[in-house]
């Protein structure tokens, strides 16, 4: 966040903790431990609304690859619980009181199901930690008969409530290399997105076409062929590509073919996506032939240049089809490094114009309500005896109470 940010979130928060210390010192209307809360109220509210408005702008997602490593059907089964039953019983103490007790009267089975589901593996190398997804039936039989021909192995995990059913579980291990890709989306803080920098880009004009960017929503199938692009390349292929770069390289690949539109478009379209995702790597084209384009453009983060101009004349000298899949893995595999992103920590920057106001709001609220409260309690204070309850707002309008008593020295 930038100094501009910080020093009025927590010059503000300064304000209640000086007028907290003078009611403490002057006057004597609050305890030490209340002007301490005070205090921490208006440092606490002032750390979450910095952390809100810093990572409001810089929260993000990015997309990493991986493949299934195995498939797993759970059958159904049923767990018995044994639980003790008690009833109430009252009884007498030595002294002839009355109480009542819990007494154990004996015991009952209760019964649960453990339905029949099937789930898939998928790791993502060192770049992420192994997932697990929820398939059907249909989907675990695919990927049995392509993994090990349907023999699959047997574990028992421990089930020690097991009451009947199948103990068993049954993996599809992947025993001859076939490859289902797979995607998911990854958190990470963009400092380039919300700060206006070197590195900010012009802003998007109203009229400009630009595609949404790929979410990849569907973790078997990725949208990552864009345009013309979807045309020319079998989708399996270019994601098969993806789960073998992606845990090495730590890199996503996108292919937006833009047609007829001339270059610009790619511009644009690298304006709309802010540089791309940390791990991005967006292969442009276009010309009238969709198959041969008559210009490409290639952007993402990367301190290896070379990657992108030598991508940029793959595109150009071969057709864009299943054929250039390897070309294009070869280049990434041998020349891309993706960005160390603690690169841009140095980024300052500046919270929204409404957390201003919000804060201003709240902060107001929230003080004026516990100082409030703070005067008017009576933790701590020398209330004089017989003088009765005292009316809060005998602090707040003169500092006398019932019958014209003054209630603070």
């Amino acid at each position: 966040m930038s100094d501009m940010g910080m020093s009025f979130f927590y010059g503000m928060a300064m304000l209640p903790i000086l007028i907290g210390l003078f009611l403490f010192a002057k006057k004597r209307e609050v305890v030490w431990w209340e002007w301490l809360a005070g205090c921490g109220l208006a440092l606490l509210m002032a750390v979450i609304f910095h952390w809100i408005a810093l990572e409001a702008q810089c929260r993000d997602h990015e997309v990493f690859s991986g493949k299934v490593v195995s498939a797993t059907h759970h059958p159904w089964w049923q767990a018995r619980e044994e639980v003790d039953d008690y009833e109430d019983e009252e009884y007498t103490d030595s002294e002839g009181n009355k109480h009542t007790r819990r007494k154990k009267v004996g015991s009952h089975y209760e019964y649960h199901d453990h339905p029949e589901h099937w789930t898939c593996e998928a790791d993502f190398g060192s770049y992420s930690s192994t997932v697990e997804y929820e398939i059907d039936q249909a989907f675990f039989r695919q990927i049995a008969a392509n993994f090990c021909g349907g023999s699959l192995r047997t574990v028992q995990p421990w089930k020690s409530d097991f009451y009947k059913g199948d103990k068993n579980e049954y993996v599809a291990d992947n025993k001859t290399g076939y490859v289902y890709p797979t995607t998911r989306w990854m958190a990470f803080k963009n400092r380039v997105k919300a700060s206006p920098s070197l590195y900010s880009f012009a802003p998007v004009p109203k009229d400009a076409k630009v595609f949404p960017y790929p979410a990849c929503k569907d973790p078997f199938a990725s949208d990552r062929l864009v345009g013309t692009a979807r045309q020319t390349i079998p989708l399996r292929d270019f994601d098969v590509m993806c789960s073998s770069l992606g845990p090495r390289k730590k890199v996503n690949l996108i292919m937006v073919g833009f047609g007829e539109a001339g270059s610009e478009a790619a511009h644009v379209q690298e304006a709309a996506w802010v540089g791309g995702k940390k791990n991005d790597l967006v292969l442009c084209y276009g010309g009238k032939d969709q198959r041969k384009p008559s210009w490409t453009y290639v952007f993402g983060w990367t301190d290896k240049a070379i990657v992108k101009v030598n991508l940029q004349s793959i595109l150009l000298k071969n057709p864009i089809d299943a054929t250039i899949l390897p070309l294009v893995e070869a280049e990434v595999s041998r020349n891309y490094e993706i960005k160390e992103w603690r690169d841009f920590s140095y980024l300052q920057v500046e919270p929204p114009a409404w957390s201003y106001w919000v804060y201003i709001f709240v902060m107001v609220g929230a003080q004026v309500g516990f100082w409030f409260w703070a005067r008017s309690n009576e933790f701590g204070k020398d209330t004089p005896r017989g003088s009765g309850p005292r009316n809060p707002f005998d602090r707040t309008f003169g500092g006398f109470g019932s019958g014209g008593r003054r209630l603070f020295r």
